[in-house]
């Protein structure tokens, strides 16, 4: 009977593992994607003295924004599916902030959007992207835009059109690998101090 309990608590352990943070500052992924995209690596944390929350998003391949695009349907793009209140891993995230390039393929923009109760998707901000180097994006957003969580979890997606690729899902990447998220803290920023 124990050894059935113990069985029992080590199964509902196992599921739970992947809905919880994964305990790194910076996580590789493998050469391993079909797309034109490849991620590499990612790091994240919140920036105290700017208040902004930066993901550095490293590739295996060089980079150019007309990889990004798709004339025959949704762009493609590298997105932050950000969970904020509702629980991780549910469907939709709060959030998704979204680098994709303009029509013309020769910039970037990002985006930040909000997933409502009613499946609608709202843009509600501008985010901050660079490249720095070939291989190199540099994603900054203002914590405002996700009303201030406590903590954010999430998850990077690239999702490209490139030959080859799914018609509907384009070829697909994500660090970390499906279902874990990763959780990064939000702290009072610089200058700021008792404004929490």
């Amino acid at each position: 009977m124990r050894r059935r309990r113990l069985l029992a608590i080590l199964a509902v352990g196992a599921v739970a593992v992947p809905a919880l943070a994964v305990a790194q500052s910076r996580l590789t992924d493998r050469d391993d994607s079909a797309g034109v995209v490849d991620l590499a690596a990612v790091r994240a944390a919140h920036n105290r003295a700017t208040d902004e929350l930066v993901w550095t998003i490293d590739l295996h391949e060089p980079f150019r924004a007309d990889l990004l695009l798709n004339r025959d349907g949704p762009p493609g793009s590298v997105c932050v599916n950000a969970w904020t209140r509702r629980r991780v891993r549910e469907d939709p995230p709060d959030y998704d902030v979204c680098v994709t390039s303009t029509r013309r393929g020769d910039e970037l923009r990002a985006t930040v959007a909000r997933h409502l109760a009613d499946g609608r998707v709202r843009r509600v901000a501008a985010a901050e992207v660079e490249q720095e180097g070939e291989r190199r994006l540099v994603l900054r957003v203002d914590p405002d835009h996700l009303r201030r969580p406590r903590f954010v979890r999430w998850t990077l997606q690239v999702a490209v059109f490139s030959p080859g690729c799914p018609a509907t899902t384009g070829c697909e990447d994500f660090v970390p690998d499906r279902p874990a998220t990763v959780r990064t803290e939000l702290r009072t920023p610089r200058g700021r101090a008792g404004a929490w």
